[in-house]
């Protein structure tokens, strides 16, 4: 049962919240530091669920963008400067699944 992926539709437009969503997606609004669709996923994590599938729509190059950076933003990052710039940084995998669709 824990295989089916969880749908969550993040397509709306979130007019109720105009200050807030004029230039993220309703979904993407931060709380407590993270976006309202990871405290929804995690949520579902906590029951065993690893695959997901965001529904998206308006505003989705929000969604790409922040989950192509995630392992960066929950990691921590060393920045060596100098005559090449390296980047290091360890993220403890969350093990999911996320399909980002159109």
């Amino acid at each position: 049962m824990k295989n089916i992926p969880v749908c969550i539709l993040c397509g709306g437009t979130g007019t109720r919240m105009k200050e807030q969503t004029e230039f993220i997606p309703k979904p993407m609004v931060p709380v407590g530091g993270q976006p309202m669709v990871m405290h929804i996923m995690r949520y579902y994590a906590h029951f065993g669920f690893r695959k997901f599938i965001l529904a998206l729509g308006y505003k989705q190059e929000a969604f790409k963008e922040y989950f192509f950076h995630l392992d960066l933003v929950r990691s921590d990052t060393l920045i060596q400067y100098g005559s090449q710039t390296h980047l290091t940084y360890e993220c403890k995998p969350l093990g999911w699944e996320v399909v980002l669709a159109d």
